[in-house]
């Protein structure tokens, strides 16, 4: 049995204004959470054998979890920042080879063996930075059989890191090819999908709903998400990032388990997504690459009562930051959040967006210890140093995994 000791701070992330324990202790029997409270209320178990970790100047939480990645690439965009600055759009940079097309070219020119070494490398960066549960989408395929080609190779990491890290596989349908008709594709993503289902590489389906000639309307993005719900894909979808494209309404239309970014959104629909419990997972540092003047509508979102969420959107052109305590400092300064609320959503929100909310995401008797120790003994300094790694150690079913 693991105890950690000492605790200066064990947050449990049991609501958004989520209980504290000052001095506290915390034990991990196996890979689930045995027990915590005060150090004043610890009592050992004579019979049992403690490995103790003395936890003296540092805080204690749960595992960040990152329900919205696009990690699986290969090349960088770094022009496309010097782009935007001088004032391009999103789709004119996609209309001119960049984007979305550019990292399929370039991932596509990779081997097998060259994506997943490193695509390995960036999850071992992760991990690092405190993540323990991360979903990862496909995407950059575009074709099926380069769809296939990358989940095949994004369940081989997930087999291979099993132990350090929980990797949930996405199946994402981002963008239409320049050469293929709408209709066409759209029938060639549906066969795509039941090959994804049959072969069981993915746990969810996503679809790009925006406007726009090479990304997905409302009546697409109904038909496709609701052929992967029949299939048992749990149904994902970006929605109203760039403009109000009706993604919200999609969201609640099928069931979605979240809709992510929802620069856009509107009230009704956010009331019907309440009522199917679709999550609003936000995504912060997009907002920042995209220097985006418009903000989510966080307090309808609080008022409404509904679940959130802070993830990442982790891509090589809209937003290079993997670094979750990064992403939640950005959901203090960006969103308005105050850094309780930053953290609960980081953890917990995710928890849900990922329907893991049973397992992982706060501190409970019997759900999985995945934790992580900071650095520091107050949870504030994280957003008093948000691009400095605040981890100490990180521990993965009842494992340390990693050690600052």
């Amino acid at each position: 049995m693991l105890l950690i000791k000492n605790i200066s701070q064990l947050l449990l992330m049991d609501k958004p204004d989520f209980t504290i324990i000052e001095n506290g202790y915390l034990l991990i029997k196996e890979d689930k959470i045995y027990d915590f409270g005060k150090m004043e209320d610890l009592k050992l178990e004579k019979k049992e054998n403690y490995q103790i970790f003395d936890a003296k100047n540092s805080c204690v939480l749960p595992g960040f979890i990152d329900s919205h990645t696009h990690l699986f690439f290969s090349g960088e965009r770094e022009d496309e920042l010097e782009m935007r600055l001088n004032k391009e759009s999103y789709y004119e940079i996609l209309k001119k080879g960049g984007g979305i097309y550019y990292t399929f070219k370039k991932t596509k020119e990779k081997k097998n063996k060259e994506l997943f070494e490193e695509n390995y490398e960036k999850l071992l960066n992760v991990l690092k930075w405190g993540t323990t549960t991360i979903e990862i989408k496909s995407g950059y395929g575009i074709y099926p059989e380069e769809e296939l080609r990358h989940l095949r190779i994004i369940n081989q990491l997930k087999e291979k890191l099993k132990y350090k890290i929980t990797i949930l596989p996405t199946f994402l349908i981002h963008v239409i090819p320049k050469d293929i008709e709408r209709k066409e594709y759209i029938q060639l993503m549906k066969k795509t999908m039941e090959i994804v289902a049959k072969e069981k590489l993915a746990i969810f389906c996503d679809v790009f709903c925006e406007k726009g000639e090479n990304t997905f309307n409302k009546k697409e993005s109904i038909e496709l998400l609701s052929y992967g719900k029949e299939l048992g894909l749990i149904p994902k979808i970006h929605a109203n990032e760039l403009f109000y494209s009706k993604g919200d309404y999609v969201a609640y239309k099928v069931g979605c388990i979240s809709a992510d970014h929802l620069i856009y959104p509107e009230i009704k629909n956010l009331k019907s997504m309440k009522k199917r419990d679709v999550v609003a997972t936000l995504l912060p540092g997009t907002s920042l690459f995209l220097q985006m003047k418009k903000k989510p509508p966080v307090n309808i979102f609080k008022k409404l009562n509904m679940k959130i969420a802070l993830a990442s959107d982790y891509n090589p052109g809209t937003c290079p930051i993997y670094q979750m305590p990064i992403i939640i400092s950005l959901g203090a300064f960006l969103y308005d959040f105050n850094e309780k609320e930053s953290l609960y959503y980081g953890t917990m929100g995710n928890a849900y967006a990922l329907n893991l909310q049973n397992k992982i995401g706060s501190i409970e008797i019997g759900k999985e210890a995945d934790l992580i120790v900071l650095k520091y003994n107050k949870y504030q300094k994280i957003f008093y140093y948000p691009f400095e790694n605040p981890i100490k150690m990180v521990i993965r079913k009842g494992k340390v995994v990693f050690s600052n």
